[in-house]
Parts: C-alpha cells; structure tokens; sequence
C-alpha cells in the first residue's frame, strides 16, 4: 500500500474517540497534569484511561454550565 505525502498514516494520526490524557493535553495546549485532574474530578474517561475527544469537551461544557448555575440546556438534559 502506498500513501500520497499529504495523507496522514495510522503512525500519525491520534483517534479523536481514544486519546490518552498527553495527547489530548498536546491538543488542546494544556498540561497533561491538567487533564488528569479533570478526569479525576469526573470528566468523562474510559475504564482503560482513553479520553473521547467530544465526551470530554461536552462533560466540560456541562460543567461550566452548572458553575454559572445554568443547569441543562434547552435540549432536553
């Protein structure tokens, strides 16, 4: 199989669905101690450790909201 310079290969490429807590710290341009910390205090994380790149924004979201005290939003939670 060969690949085009400019497509990603499986060596390069993170899994938005299971990063581990330095990737994901490397994404988003924080410490990995920050991420752990998160997850401890209850952000979504798989039983191996992987972190969902969407679940844990939307449990950061989530969090943000009930700091303002603005609870669900309109969608149904």
């Amino acid at each position: 199989m060969t690949y085009a310079a400019n497509q990603p290969t499986s060596m390069n490429v993170a899994n938005p669905a299971s990063l581990t807590a330095a990737q994901l710290a490397r994404a988003l341009g924080i410490a990995e101690e920050r991420v752990h910390r998160l997850v401890a205090d209850g952000a979504p994380a798989a039983a191996n450790g992987t972190i969902h790149l969407v679940h844990f924004g939307g449990g950061l979201n989530r969090r943000l909201k009930d700091r303002e005290g603005g609870g669900g939003g309109g969608d149904g939670d």
